[in-house]
């Protein structure tokens, strides 16, 4: 009895002490930076607001560079894709806590209207750009798929979904990986020049994970974002994300993930 009382007094000390540092909010880079920022660091003030804690947005300057601090467990609390949670998850215990209610995740294939291409076969020897080798719909599941279509390409990763997008329709590269909000957030001189030519199959969404150190505060944090939904001003913050419905996030959430036996593509 006397365990269980030193364990639950520790387990409140901790989270009182975390409460009372700042917190490190790492969000996936798959837009530029400037545009990451416009969207999070007012759901990052309104979180702060709501749980009483010091929240600090970091930036990484690309998927590479946010793949490493990710594993370096520098985010406190992480906006990532479903295949870099289960990377986290099984490195440093991360945890989902927090997903929209309302979609699942595909990535897409697009290529340029005047290009004449319209069919995924035709993309054999091509050039295709990608975000990043671990991108999940924008890059992973999309390699896979092509794979087992036994269509050979040259994948060229620059970095973001907009330089995808951009390079695509400047014709450098034949097609390109992204998924469709991040299609839908470029301008319309760039979403006018592009077609979707491919689909993939569908998962689960990004969620909002933590850290196992700052487990404690799990309540409190899921809490807050439901009261954001609840808000007229809060709901369209979430939507930005895309957050369009609030629901809690677990591992199982993710079990068909592991299905589509990705593995093989990663890149480490």
């Amino acid at each position: 009895m006397k365990r269980v009382i030193l364990l639950i007094g520790c387990l409140l000390f901790n989270v009182a002490v975390l409460a009372q540092d700042t917190l490190i909010v790492g969000v996936v880079p798959q837009f530029e930076s400037h545009r990451i920022r416009d969207i999070w660091q007012p759901v990052i003030d309104e979180l702060s607001s709501r749980t009483g804690l010091r929240l600090e947005l970091r930036q990484a300057i690309n998927i590479p560079s946010f793949e490493k601090e990710l594993a370096d467990e520098v985010y406190d609390i992480v906006y990532l894709n479903p295949y870099h949670l289960l990377m986290a998850n099984q490195d440093n215990g991360y945890l989902p806590i927090v997903k929209d209610s309302t979609r699942l995740l595909s990535g897409i294939l697009v290529v340029s209207k005047t290009s004449g291409i319209t069919s995924i076969e035709q993309l054999n020897q091509q050039k295709i750009a990608f975000p990043a080798p671990n991108a999940l719909g924008a890059s992973l599941m999309i390699r896979a798929e092509l794979s087992r279509k036994n269509i050979e390409f040259t994948p060229v990763y620059v970095h973001s979904h907009s330089s995808v997008y951009l390079n695509t329709a400047l014709g450098v590269s034949k097609a390109g990986g992204g998924v469709l909000h991040s299609l839908k957030q470029q301008k319309d001189s760039i979403q006018s020049k592009l077609t979707i030519l491919y689909q993939t199959s569908k998962v689960a969404p990004h969620p909002v994970a933590i850290h196992p150190r700052i487990l404690g505060l799990q309540p409190e944090i899921y809490t807050a974002f439901e009261a954001m939904f609840k808000s007229e001003e809060g709901k369209e913050m979430l939507n930005k994300i895309p957050m369009r419905g609030v629901e809690a996030a677990t591992l199982s959430d993710y079990d068909n993930l592991k299905a589509l036996n990705l593995e093989r593509f990663v890149e480490k």
